[in-house]
This record gives C-alpha cells, sequence and structure tokens, in this order.
C-alpha cells in the first residue's frame, strides 16, 4: 500500500502519512519494512545504503546522518532494526525532522525533499 498523495509507502501516524501528512485510509501496512529502505535510499541523497551480495538486490542497511545524529536501519532475519530505537513511524518521522533542519542550509537537500512530495518539519 502506497500514500495516494506522495507515493511513499504508506506508513500512518495519528492517521495521518509520516511523510506528507495526508490523511491515510486504514489498511494493512504488510511489506512496508522491505520498501521503506528502497524508498529512502532513493529519495535521500545523503543516505548510504547497503545492498546484498554484490551490491546487487534490496537495502540491507540504511544509515543517515543527518542534525548532529545518526540514523541506522537494518533487516534482520524479516524484521527491522532501528537505531535509535522507536517505533517505525516515529523513527521516520525523527529522521525527516532532522533531514529537514540539515535542508535548512544545503539547496540540493530541500531540492530532493520538496520533489519527494514530503512535508518539511521545522523545530
Amino acid at each position: 500500500m502506497t500514500c495516494p498523495v506522495c507515493a511513499a509507502p504508506a506508513l500512518p501516524l495519528d492517521g495521518r502519512c509520516v511523510f506528507c501528512r495526508c490523511q491515510l485510509a486504514a489498511g494493512d501496512p504488510q511489506g512496508i519494512p522491505d520498501r521503506l529502505l528502497e524508498y529512502l535510499a532513493g529519495r535521500l541523497p545523503t543516505a548510504r545504503p547497503r545492498r546484498a551480495f554484490l551490491g546487487w538486490g534490496g537495502v540491507t542497511r540504511l544509515e543517515v546522518r543527518a542534525a548532529g545524529r545518526r540514523f541506522v536501519a537494518r533487516r534482520r532475519r524479516r524484521r527491522l532494526v532501528l537505531e535509535p530505537q522507536a517505533p517505525l513511524a516515529e523513527w521516520v518521522d525523527e529522521l525527516l525532522a532532522a533531514v529537514s533542519v540539515e535542508a535548512a542550509a544545503d539547496h540540493g537537500l530541500r531540492a530532493a525533499l520538496s520533489r519527494a512530495g514530503w512535508a518539511f518539519r521545522p523545530r
């Protein structure tokens, strides 16, 4: 399932898309962890993805440094292990808040966030 507005994996936080803040209909979030790492790796220019064997296959680990913080997500036995530990939607929200802070000083990053259709999160 994807968000009808920003086409991101439909990851709800308080009934709204964690990426663009539009209202989401209730649905089955199955498969979101698998698509999420690919989606973030493709949209965040500061993300450092690690792929499976010889760089082929899906993203198995994703690291993003933003606003002095380090965010890591890795797939382990069909689950996502997140650093810092948090529920998935809250982790993505914190990541996007930190990236929004970085985007204030980086035009390229700001443009990437705008193209993705994500809501900026000023602090």
